[in-house]
């Protein structure tokens, strides 16, 4: 009896098909309010509940399997820390692509870097996907960039929120990651928040929107499509928990 025989870089690149469409399914479940995302809820009472609740992002999720954008990953730490060789400040780093594709990822990959995390004193990730909360965002942010202040925080308005914010920014080398950013209009109000200048502080966003990444920085970073080989190496961990 014959057995019909499929190439492993054609499965491979099946499973990743796959792989992408659940993942973009998640983040539109997610932005709706159908899905929890750890320990917040989008909605009409997200506000509420992550006030309540210990602050956990996505960036301390573990990390999925991370092929084939590994030079991209270096250009953006070199941008970072301005090693790029252009000479001039990079404020906002946007990562831009399609749902699935590794956005997310990459940027976790970036933030958790060691010689990012030497350079950078500190940190902050907030996802931002459709339903967002701007006083909410000021707030997350600044928690996590000075956590000792949270109460305080708490009661701040929202023009003493970005006063702090660009303050903070100006003194320390800030690394911020705005996630999942949907609309130019979002990234516009965030974007006041950020001081103008010369800072030590820097932004990766990553969105799927091409007008929202070319604001930010004309320089777009893009998550690489999997080679047929790095397919089949994710597909083999994700099935055999190792690598060939």
């Amino acid at each position: 009896m014959s057995k019909e025989v499929i190439p492993r870089h054609t499965a491979g690149s099946e499973i990743v098909k796959i792989h992408r469409k659940i993942a973009s399914l998640k983040s539109d479940l997610q932005s709706q309010g159908l899905v929890a995302v750890g320990n917040q809820r989008r909605g009409t009472d997200a506000a509420v509940d992550w006030r309540s609740q210990p602050l956990t992002t996505y960036s301390q999720v573990d990390d999925e399997e991370f092929f084939g954008s590994e030079d991209v990953m270096r250009e953006i730490v070199n941008t970072l820390l301005d090693r790029a060789g252009d000479h001039k400040p990079h404020k906002g780093v946007p990562i831009c692509g399609m749902g699935g594709l590794g956005k997310t990822t990459l940027a976790r990959k970036v933030y958790h870097h060691e010689d990012i995390r030497h350079f950078f004193s500190k940190f902050a990730w907030v996802s931002i996907s459709q339903q967002w909360h701007l006083k909410d965002i000021f707030q997350r942010i600044l928690i996590e960039l000075v956590p000792g202040n949270r109460e305080e925080i708490l009661k701040m308005t929202e023009d003493e929120l970005v006063q702090q914010l660009r303050e903070v920014q100006k003194k320390e080398k800030c690394l911020i990651v705005l996630d999942d950013i949907w609309s130019l209009d979002a990234w516009n109000n965030i974007s006041k928040a950020i001081p103008t200048g010369d800072t030590p502080s820097k932004i990766i966003l990553s969105t799927r929107k091409e007008d929202v990444a070319k604001r930010a920085d004309p320089k777009v970073h893009r998550p690489n499509d999997l080679s047929p080989d790095d397919s089949w190496k994710l597909f083999v961990k994700k099935t055999y928990g190792s690598t060939c």
